[in-house]
């Protein structure tokens, strides 16, 4: 097997890259995945830092061959992206542009599921960054 090529990609390559598009069909995607048990994801842990704390979300798509977490410190954003076919990391990816637009994509998917056919006018409570 050959050895595959890591990945960084910064903030800015994601802010490039990633459109709401992109992160609508994904989202669809694992939690479709999910809802059917292919997906599986802990709980946000929190580690005291003194002053913060260190947070840590993972999850695993073992289907796709994935397992991954995102972790932060005082706003510094990161998700490393594994294969669990012995490929070892992947990718290690700027993530709080992706959490960003990752929560409007949620707000999405939801209101795609949930919303009346026929309905013509939205409300939003607390629109973020």
């Amino acid at each position: 097997m050959t050895k595959p090529r890591r990945l960084f990609l910064t903030e800015a390559d994601v802010n490039e890259l990633l459109d709401m598009r992109l992160a609508l069909d994904a989202l669809d995607d694992v939690l479709r995945a999910r809802s059917n048990g292919e997906v599986r994801n802990e709980p946000r842990r929190r580690l005291a830092t003194g002053n913060g704390s260190m947070n840590f979300m993972a999850a695993t798509w073992p289907e796709r061959g994935w397992a991954g977490h995102k972790s932060y410190v005082s706003g510094d954003f990161r998700v490393m992206l594994y294969g669990t076919h012995g490929e070892g990391l992947l990718a290690v990816i700027g993530a709080g542009r992706m959490g960003q637009v990752r929560t409007g994509a949620a707000s999405g998917i939801a209101t795609k599921y949930m919303a009346r056919e026929n309905s013509s006018s939205v409300g939003i409570i607390g629109s973020g960054y």
